[in-house]
């Protein structure tokens, strides 16, 4: 089944995503993710634990579930430090205070998950292209599966 659902990653546009490293960031990991989602702030949680790897983070708000969550993800993507807004909201419930307007690529990134058939957060892409949908159960998992995906580029 998860030879069906993998993708290309390298057809992400990354553009469109907050990158973030840990370590030395060997081992990557793309998540599509909504910031009022509470599977979500769950998977940042484990992600403090998680070393060396690249997060290309995708915001991903799903208005029909979180109606606030994408004005909470423009807010993010237009802070100073949109990792550090991230993690604030997403740990502590802290909201960016910034009230400065930026283009954004929400929509665009509302287009790709319909089209990589995303209906629902968060949803990870492993570096070989593998699809996991749903938290991982902790850390640990989330190292295993960073560990599998690395070995079998």
């Amino acid at each position: 089944m998860s030879e069906l659902t993998k993708i290309d990653v390298k057809q992400l546009p990354l553009d469109q995503a907050i990158k973030y490293v840990k370590g030395k960031g060997e081992r990557i990991l793309y998540v599509f993710s909504d910031p009022d989602c509470p599977y979500c702030q769950k998977l940042e949680q484990h992600m403090t634990s998680v070393d060396n790897v690249t997060v290309y983070l995708f915001l991903f708000p799903l208005k029909r579930l979180h109606p606030q969550a994408e004005a909470v993800a423009n807010k993010i993507w237009c802070a100073k430090n949109q990792y550090e807004a991230w993690e604030d909201y997403m740990l502590h419930r802290k909201a960016p205070k910034n009230t400065t307007q930026c283009e954004t690529p929400i929509q665009k990134n509302l287009v790709l998950g319909q089209k990589l058939q995303i209906d629902g957060t968060p949803t990870l892409f492993l570096q070989n292209g593998t699809r996991l949908s749903g938290s991982p159960q902790n850390a640990e998992q989330i190292e295993q599966l960073l560990q599998e995906a690395s070995s079998k580029k």
